[in-house]
């Protein structure tokens, strides 16, 4: 890289500037023809200078320019005037969701493996941020030399936007008109500022390489229509490798496969997208009809005539695993298959091309294959609950209930108002009392004034000890869910920690998994968690906060630590930890399908008990209680069962005035801080009406909600284990925080298959 003795060049125009200003120049056209070439030499070395130094250009933040606040986003930055790559780094500023300071450090070295060669000077990192209108700040660093560094506020620049509300869905297409997606999000009624959001993209290169960086994502629609679009997509792409493990971690795929179908799964290469297709083999076929997708959108307009010759040409899929959903004669055209903890939706034709570009029911189409909500929400319950509670999100919810620890009491507002009463009386009438009447000397409010104030102060911090505690607290949630199809094991864990004192914390997470030693050799990716909404300490306040802390925290490349976080005297902070693995699931389940219901055995081969056990398979839920270690149990069509619905709502029987019976349900309690309670309704949200019924969005967390999983051939089995299993500890300098956690719920979930006749 150029160098430019920078002091000499000033010296050099100094000195010219001086001698032109005070007119000691040479008066002849050899003179001035000297001091026109310095200065034409001067513009010039600025200008290769600035050409030849190491510069960033611009950035593009987000999938499509559209992004989450509080989750992993995507940042595409592009560098220029760099020659040497060795040993130099990206460093990414932004805050927190308390509005604290964190930095990440991105070598050089990794940003090939991120799918961004050296050679174009463009990086493709990753950022959590923490405010719906943030600021970015970007170094790009060589040891302790700094190279350059820009700075950016989101809607002041055509990269960086502001993000998305919490309560908006943010769908991505790939491949597929986005208007085609774009009309069926209107059908969801919801107001303007909470309705989906659709990214388009021009092709799988812009998608994120980092299964984490599709952490805001509702959806991913992705069609094959336009295969220019899908360049690159082998079978070791790392963008489709990332979409792969987003899916298989929780994500929800559509695939829209029509009439190139044979040409990207067939053949020597095949498309890289054939490890979404659950079926073993396919065939091209002419399909003269297709009323029954007009059937499954429940709309009243047929779709136009099928193509040249009144025929569409689409691939019949064989050997299909996972659920038919829509069928035309022995043609599958919709079918819903799980993958991992994750579930995808492939139809069988082509969306923006054929008789269905044209169909005037396409956005209902699409929204069922999204599974979006058409029907009109009340949103006064939505404002009741920021109004009463501050929160409009079940995470907003999960954090309150997670803010209570064993020896640690909060002290009631009321006592408060109190206590400063008492305080104002003192300073002001009681010491008036006093000096005036009792010592009648005035002067010694000089002295009492002072020694009132000392001694309350002190009174306050004794109280706030004797309530709060000196010791550092840790209330702890884990989920651990078990992929028995596949071997796959997913961990997320959610810790709220007290510190009785102003301190910085080095904090890493170390997951635990029952019969899996492996897994706690690793780190789990540890980050801090936000609260959704305009609630105070929301990552959308309606006023600008304070900046408290100026000095960052430091998080490494990996994501799986936390150096120096920290956090204030007597305060909370929320952290997340998420983490997955492959291992042995000792829960044997033997299940199949028999008159829409699930038959067969369950068996508990774990060393210890699984309590209160709750298997859900379709619409159905079985309560089997207690499951012992080797214990089995049967399912039939004779097993007592009940709604999954109605045990969800508590729904009951009531007899109304006219002694005809209803079935009411329990109104869901926004106030409840029961871990559990919430926690059920976060695994099973969709399933039990969604923000129709709580009130309460889910699209913070909304990977934890496995509903989608119960429409596909796989059951779900929740159980609580009974020995002290916690999931994973938060380590601070190596050793466990606090030994263990005074409050902690661990969740452990089954995802079971369950065989059907026509799939065997």
């Amino acid at each position: 890289m150029t160098r430019v003795d920078w002091g000499r060049m000033r010296m050099i125009g100094e000195g010219l500037s001086w001698g032109v200003c005070t007119g000691r120049r040479d008066p002849g056209a050899h003179g001035r023809r000297v001091v026109w070439m310095a200065c034409v030499l001067w513009g010039l070395a600025l200008s290769c200078a600035g050409l030849a130094g190491p510069r960033i250009e611009g950035v593009r933040v987000g999938i499509g320019g559209c992004y989450k606040a509080g989750l992993w986003t995507p940042i595409q930055v592009t560098l220029g005037g760099v020659d040497r790559l060795e040993q130099s780094k990206l460093v990414i500023l932004v805050r927190d969701g308390d509005g604290v300071p964190y930095r990440v450090a991105y070598p050089l070295a990794d940003w090939s493996e991120a799918g961004a060669e050296a050679t174009e000077r463009v990086a493709l990192v990753y950022a959590r941020f923490g405010r719906v209108r943030p600021k970015l700040t970007i170094e790009l660093r060589r040891g302790d030399q700094l190279l350059a560094r820009r700075t950016w506020r989101a809607g002041q620049t055509e990269g960086f936007r502001e993000s998305l509300l919490s309560a908006q869905k943010l769908i991505v297409a790939v491949g597929v008109d986005g208007a085609a997606v774009e009309e069926a999000t209107r059908l969801e009624r919801r107001e303007p500022a909470a309705r989906p959001v659709v990214a388009e993209v021009s092709g799988l290169a812009e998608l994120p390489t980092r299964w984490y960086g599709y952490e805001g994502v509702y959806a991913v629609v992705l069609g094959t229509t336009r295969p220019e679009l899908l360049a690159g997509a082998g079978l070791d792409a790392p963008g489709l490798k990332a979409l792969d493990r987003w899916v298989q971690s929780g994500g929800r795929l559509i695939l829209c496969l029509g009439r190139s179908a044979d040409r990207l799964l067939g053949g020597s290469a095949p498309s890289g997208l054939v490890r979404f297709v659950p079926a073993r083999s396919l065939q091209m076929v002419q399909l003269r009809q297709m009323g029954a997708l007009e059937t499954y959108t429940s709309g009243a307009v047929p779709i136009p005539r099928l193509g040249r010759g009144g025929r569409v040409r689409v691939p019949r899929l064989r050997g299909i695993q996972g659920k038919v959903e829509v069928r035309e004669g022995n043609v599958p055209l919709v079918i819903r298959t799980a993958r991992g903890f994750g579930h995808c939706v492939l139809l069988a034709t082509d969306l923006d091309e054929g008789p269905i570009a044209g169909w005037r029911d396409r956005p209902l189409l699409v929204s069922r294959l999204l599974d979006l909500a058409t029907k009109p929400l009340e949103d006064r319950t939505e404002s009741t609950a920021v109004m009463h509670y501050g929160y409009t999100d079940l995470a907003g919810q999960f954090r309150s209930a997670l803010d209570r620890f064993e020896g640690v009491w909060l002290i009631p507002f009321s006592v408060v108002v109190v206590l400063i009463g008492i305080y104002v009386l003192l300073i002001g009438p009681a010491d008036y009392f006093l000096v005036h009447k009792v010592f009648r000397r005035a002067r010694l409010t000089w002295v009492t004034f002072p020694l009132v104030v000392a001694l309350v102060s002190a009174a306050a911090y004794g109280i706030a000890r004797r309530f709060k505690g000196t010791r550092v607290a840790v209330s702890q949630v884990a989920v651990l869910d078990f992929d028995a199809a596949g071997g796959r094991v997913r961990g997320t864990a959610w810790m709220n920690v007290f510190s009785p004192r102003m301190e910085r914390y080095e904090m890493v997470f170390q997951p635990q998994v029952p019969g899996d030693a492996e897994v706690s050799a690793r780190r789990a990716m540890l980050t801090w968690l936000g609260l959704p909404g305009q609630a105070l300490g929301g990552m959308n306040p309606k006023a600008a906060e304070p900046a408290v802390w100026q000095q960052p925290y430091d998080v490494p490349a990996e994501l799986d630590a936390m150096h120096g976080v920290p956090i204030p005297v007597w305060s909370t902070k929320s952290f997340t930890a998420r983490w997955q693995s492959r291992g042995a699931v000792l829960l044997k389940a033997d299940l199949r399908w028999e008159d829409q219901l699930p038959s067969g055995t369950i068996r508990n081969g774990y060393p210890f008990a699984l309590a209160d056990c709750l298997l859900a398979a379709g619409r159905w839920a079985y309560e089997l209680g207690t499951l012992a270690p080797g214990q089995s149990v049967r399912i039939d069509s004779r097993s007592k069962r009940r709604s999954l619905k109605a045990l969800l709502t508590g729904q009951r029987l009531v007899l109304l005035a006219d002694n005809k019976p209803r079935q009411t349900a329990t109104p869901y309690d926004r106030a409840s801080l029961d871990l559990k309670y919430i926690l059920r309704m976060m695994m099973f949200y969709e399933a039990a009406g969604g923000r129709l019924y709580t009130g309460l969005e889910h699209q913070y967390q909304q990977f934890v909600d496995l509903s989608g999983l119960l429409r596909t051939d796989r059951a779900v089995l929740v159980a609580y284990p009974s020995q002290e299993i916690s999931g994973g500890r938060l380590l601070c300098g190596g050793k466990p925080l606090v030994p263990p956690p005074e409050r902690r719920v661990t969740v452990c979930r089954f995802v079971l298959p369950v065989r059907s006749a026509e799939n065997e």
